[in-house]
């Protein structure tokens, strides 16, 4: 049997991180059952990464939604408006635009069907989706979510919630809050204690599972997440205002080399930067003019339709491209232009400088479909924008940096109106030395809405979120079964990971080292019953039987291509794992004690698929005899 080795799933530039349990659990939730979760995270915990590795790896018949058009595109998928057909307003329960029959007292003789008669195709696809996706749901007011509960029940005539169609909400709530205009707000609030989503009628009947994402990718300084989390929930002490203060520079003027980027509350403060900052560049302007096809509205645009740029203006990336290395945020100076490139000088993650040569980048706008012949959804394009990825970036609005991570952070956040504001703007900063305060931060700054910090007390119990993983039907989980699992220890990084993998050699060691400093590698052969339908993924927990310690991994399952054609079999190969990582650095071998470490291997977290066995004790993998 041949040996495939696993390459860790990649999306978008990102890496899978298989040691973040919450994100594990969240893949189990979405791909092996078909519970309501609402998945959120602190800035920076790879909510957007999640949906993007869902969209690749889930099979279930979905579609991705959201509240605004750049929000969709960046997503990849349709506006709620849109995909549902609704049109900017107000809805209040009880509407009859969604009733499902005429009443006799309606002049205007109107049911749900005659305001939103949908194609004989769009009903379809709405009926056969398994799950929608809802991604930056914190600016999702809560009468757009029962209209859309609504919708679903009639459509797909089922009085479940959503009916019954699966939803996953992604989003935090503490960051940009949903936009309620002056005119609307007295309607609104008489039916709804706040405009959240959380707070619509049928969330509140049936709330979702909550899971949060804990990992922070953005930042490393734990005392700067800790502060984060504090303005995040408005727990701010008296030293948290001294700390951030500390920054507080109003003469601060960066060096034209330092790429310091400023975040503000208004469009109107990033307009008169950005062209003062501009204007006093010497040289010609060029404007560069975006080409427009299809359907594709002034609202939906991703970058500026016209870009006006002089050599030295400071830019932003406004799209991911890593085989040219510049991502959403990436910052960077203009040195030269044309009219088929623009040359920008940016900073790589060493501090190094480099050349990138910037084209023009696509970006196309779909709207869903169901494909009859092949029974599932499909995206259509129906339009697209041709632009360079690039814009002015002396100055951004804090609502346009959100899911953006910048090195250096220059804040005007004093005059801070809308709750969570604050926080967006911070939390955009890698490191608290990265950031530069030209206002000062006072508690009138912090501004958190009550409703939101109540909500966030809802979270649902881990035990509440493996109970659900393990009562998944066994027909929605991966019809797969280990049959070999090979441990090799390694005395170092530089011998052969793993020599050969047979049968015959299952459960055992290729060789013991006597370095207590080695390293674990785990091959674990597993064998899908049908190659076309691989869902979910594999893990492995390593247990130390003396300390009582484990060690949890997972792992992607492969594309069909990865499979052994015949034998469905497939052999993931773990990296090296540290043994002391299980042993831990001060282990002392104790001959008196029965020392072992064991490995369990387990599927989609579901471990009524467990086998346990005993790898080695802990004499043999220190090399030690028994006397």
């Amino acid at each position: 049997m041949s040996i495939l080795i696993n390459n860790n799933m990649e999306v978008d530039g990102i890496m899978l991180d298989s040691t973040n349990y919450e994100f594990m659990q969240a893949l189990a939730i979405a791909e092996a059952t078909d519970q309501n979760l609402y998945l959120t995270g602190k800035a920076g915990s790879g909510k957007t990464y999640f949906l993007k590795y869902l969209k690749k790896v889930c099979k279930k018949e979905m579609v991705i939604l959201a509240p605004t058009g750049v929000a969709a595109i960046n997503a990849g998928g349709q506006t709620i408006h849109s995909f549902f057909g609704l049109a900017p307003s107000i809805y209040v329960p009880n509407d009859k635009r969604f009733s499902d029959f005429i009443k006799s007292e309606d002049i205007e003789k109107a049911s749900v069907l005659d305001n939103y008669n949908f194609s004989s195709e769009k009903a379809q696809m709405i009926c056969n989706l398994d799950m929608i996706i809802i991604d930056e749901v914190s600016m999702v007011r809560a009468d757009l979510m029962d209209a859309i509960d609504m919708l679903l029940r009639m459509y797909r005539r089922n009085n479940l919630p959503f009916g019954g169609v699966q939803m996953l909400f992604i989003g935090d709530a503490f960051q940009i809050p949903p936009v309620v205009e002056k005119k609307d707000s007295a309607l609104l609030y008489r039916f709804y204690e706040s405009e959240h989503f959380f707070n619509s009628r049928v969330l509140r009947a049936n709330p979702p599972l909550y899971l949060e994402l804990k990992k922070i990718y953005r930042q490393k300084d734990r005392a700067f997440i800790d502060l984060l989390n504090r303005v995040r929930v408005n727990e701010m002490r008296s030293e948290d205002y001294l700390t951030l203060n500390s920054r507080y520079d109003p003469r601060f003027r960066p060096s034209e080399k330092e790429h310091y980027i400023m975040l503000v509350t208004t469009n109107k403060k990033v307009l008169a930067h950005n062209n003062n900052r501009l204007f006093e560049l010497p040289g010609e302007e060029k404007v560069y003019m975006a080409d427009i096809e299809g359907d594709f509205t002034f609202r939906d645009f991703p970058a500026d339709y016209e870009l006006h740029l002089k050599e030295g203006a400071q830019v932003m990336f406004v799209k991911n491209n890593w085989d040219k290395d510049y991502y959403n945020g990436k910052i960077g100076r203009v040195v030269a232009m044309d009219g088929q490139q623009i040359v920008v000088e940016a900073e790589d993650e060493d501090g190094d400088t480099r050349i990138i040569n910037v084209a023009r980048e696509i970006w196309e706008k779909v709207e869903y479909a169901w494909d009859e012949e092949a029974g599932c959804v499909k995206e259509t394009t129906v339009g697209s924008f041709m632009q360079f990825p690039l814009k002015l970036a002396w100055a951004i609005t804090v609502h346009k940096s959100q899911g953006l991570t910048f090195d250096k952070v220059i804040a005007d956040i004093g005059d801070s109106f809308a709750a969570g504001q604050a926080y967006v703007a911070l939390s955009r900063c890698t490191s608290l030395d990265g950031l530069v305060l030209i206002s000062p931060i006072t508690p009138m700054s912090i501004r958190t809405d009550p409703h939101v910090v109540e909500f966030s007390k809802t979270e649902s119990p881990e035990d509440d979120i493996i109970e659900e993983i393990c009562e998944a039907d066994d027909n929605d989980l991966p019809n797969v079964e280990t049959v070999d699992v090979l441990v090799n220890v390694l005395r170092s990084l530089d011998e052969e990971r793993i020599r050969y993998v047979t049968k015959d050699t299952a459960y055992s060691l290729i060789k013991i080292p006597a370095d207590p400093d080695g390293y674990f590698v785990v091959a674990i052969t597993n064998r899908f019953c049908d190659p076309n339908d691989i869902d979910g993924f594999g893990a492995f927990e390593i247990y130390h039987s003396e300390s009582g310690k484990t060690l949890l991994f997972h792992y992607p399952y492969p594309d069909e291509e990865q499979i052994v054609p015949g034998e469905n079999i497939y052999t993931f190969i773990s990296d090296p794992i540290p043994m002391k990582d299980i042993l831990g650095n001060d282990y002392v071998y104790d001959k008196s004690k029965e020392d072992f470490i064991a490995i369990t291997i387990f599927h989609n977290l579901v471990k009524k698929f467990q086998d346990t066995h005993e790898i080695c004790s802990i004499a043999e993998a220190l090399g030690k005899e028994e006397e």
